[in-house]
């Protein structure tokens, strides 16, 4: 065999080693492809689990408030509803108790005023009287009643600016003057 027969087969030889070398390691990296890959989708596939365990939590948590709020939605509702009724009831009780003098006190109030001032009978007697205040604009003062005599006043039940400033009150001294000077013109 000649040299060039030798170094040909050789070289082909050489080759053949480098070619199996090469489909070797390209055979790795196709694996370590098909690993990274299969890490790479099972990566892809929990962080899609974990997307959709995140969306149904917040799924969740959206509802659950939304119950909330529909719930105290409602209880604030129910409070309102409440709170007119409990205004209504006392109002009711309020006209109710509003008339009591005009109902019962005030068909005697000469006799009644004649047993407060004992020395004198009244010779004014007036209920449900309203007035305005002269200065301050809204504001009324309300008189459920009042007996006059000539040395003596008894007013029943003052409030003035929807405050009560008396419930009763009898005056010794001035009778109508007194009034007169007391009580706004």
């Amino acid at each position: 065999m000649s040299d060039l027969e030798r170094a040909m087969a050789v070289f082909v030889e050489q080759t053949n080693l480098a070619i199996a070398e090469i489909r070797s390691s390209t055979a790795e990296i196709r694996a370590s492809n098909r690993r990274t890959d299969e890490r790479l989708l099972e990566l892809q596939r929990r962080a899609d689990e974990d997307r959709k365990r995140a969306d149904e939590r917040w799924k969740q948590a959206d509802e659950r408030w939304r119950q909330a709020n529909e719930r105290w939605m409602s209880a604030n509702a129910e409070w309102k509803e409440e709170r007119r009724d409990f205004n209504k009831r006392l109002a009711e009780l309020s006209d109710s108790m509003g008339t009591l003098i005009e109902d019962m006190v005030a068909p005697c109030g000469f006799q009644l005023a004649k047993a407060v001032f004992a020395t004198e009978e009244a010779h004014t007697c007036g209920i449900r009287i309203e007035q305005k205040h002269p200065t301050r604009r809204g504001e009324m003062m309300e008189l459920d009643l009042l007996a006059i005599g000539s040395a003596s006043s008894t007013l029943a039940k003052i409030f003035w600016g929807g405050r009560a400033l008396a419930m009763s009150m009898t005056v010794r001294t001035g009778g109508w003057s007194w009034v007169r000077r007391h009580l706004p013109p």
